[in-house]
């Protein structure tokens, strides 16, 4: 259903959609557009992320099903379905797996994106991750539109203040996709046997009584997103070494699959899907230094291009130039010559795929 959902919003550009809804707006080339009525001052549409926010009626990072919605008074059903109808697309078929599928993916995003802003919040409150990021080279105005953030320093404040946000829009904390926010301490067999939840892949929560959770790890955290919804977050300790239950540091973490879904690609804030050129790089700190310089791209968060292949797939259907730029360690260069040199990631692109050596780049991660 998700595939339905995506292919829906990605044939009514939320822009036009606003239009014929009564909502004057002023046409430009810019990123931004606003409406031309002085009373809808406060409305400010995103063309890229193909999202809008409208302060004076607290409805923030909204997609266009959700304007549907809001306007109309629908259900999220009927909203896709008069999409649907307005660009000629099939008429959803509604089972009743897929429409269980498709509440716990839309609550999870719901809950991840009232999360990202906490992280945000987050990051402007510490100095220390503020002078991190900073120091990358990014502007304010590249921080705030990529929308990263921090997890915090694990403070009871803290963890009071985001239980506080979560549960006031209606989240239950022991649901999987706040526990992967927030981590969770118990009967961790009970818990997910209550949640339907597959442990197999994550014994040993069991045998810790916890599952960790994302906040509080002093670690930049990455919001993955799609068409203007968080999917999935990943981060990156930045204050100190985390040293895991085997010794081992702790870089990098992306959200449990049990918890969070499958992995998705990191989009940097100035992608668009009609964009004539992407770049396709490993860090999501690469893809967003390119964010600053203008360009389009999508970051695969490491090596492992297989857990993408779907998606890598779509990016060659979508742009009419792709250029790989992976890093150039062993591991960058092992993904992008394969195990027997057959250059895997340009089988997928195709022969017009263009190959980055990068020189210098600060944001390598």
């Amino acid at each position: 259903m998700d595939d339905i959902v995506e292919r829906v919003k990605q044939a009514n550009r939320i822009e036009d959609v606003i239009e014929e809804s009564g909502t004057p707006l002023q046409r430009h080339h810019g990123r931004y557009l606003r409406s031309s009525d002085a009373d809808q001052s406060s409305l400010v549409i995103d063309t890229f992320r193909q999202t809008y926010s409208w302060n004076s009626k607290s409805e923030i990072s909204c997609d266009v099903i959700q304007w549907v919605m809001n306007r109309r008074g629908l259900d999220f059903k009927t909203a896709v379905e008069e999409l649907a109808r307005r660009s000629r697309l099939p008429e959803p078929k509604w089972s009743k797996e897929t429409q269980v599928a498709r509440l716990a993916a839309r609550v999870r995003e719901e809950c991840f994106g009232m999360a990202q802003r906490w992280f945000q919040k987050a990051l402007w409150a510490d100095p220390a991750a503020t002078e991190y990021v900073r120091g990358r080279g990014w502007t304010d105005e590249t921080i705030r539109e990529s929308g990263i953030g921090f997890t915090g320093r694990g403070t009871e404040a803290e963890l009071k203040d985001l239980r506080g946000d979560l549960s006031m829009n209606g989240v239950e904390l022991d649901s999987p996709q706040a526990v992967a926010i927030l981590g969770w301490r118990g009967d961790v067999k009970a818990w997910g046997a209550k949640w339907g939840i597959e442990l197999r892949s994550q014994a040993q929560w069991i045998d810790w009584g916890f599952i960790p959770g994302l906040v509080g790890k002093t670690r930049i955290v990455y919001p993955h997103v799609v068409m203007g919804r968080v999917r999935q977050f990943s981060s990156r300790n930045i204050l100190g070494a985390e040293i895991n239950s085997e010794g081992q540091e702790v870089k990098a973490y992306n959200l449990p699959v049990v918890l969070a879904g499958e992995r998705q690609l990191f989009f940097n804030h100035v992608y668009r899907m009609n964009a004539e050129e992407c770049v396709v790089v490993e860090g999501q700190a690469d893809a967003i230094t390119l964010g600053q310089w203008g360009l389009a791209a999508a970051a695969l968060a490491g090596t492992a291009w297989k857990d993408h292949e779907t998606a890598l797939g779509e990016l060659r259907k979508r742009h009419e130039q792709i250029y790989i730029g992976l890093d150039g360690d062993e591991a960058g260069e092992q993904a992008l010559l394969g195990k027997r040199s057959e250059w895997p990631l340009v089988k997928i692109f195709g022969p017009l795929a263009r190959i980055i050596r990068w020189t210098n780049m600060e944001a390598h991660e």
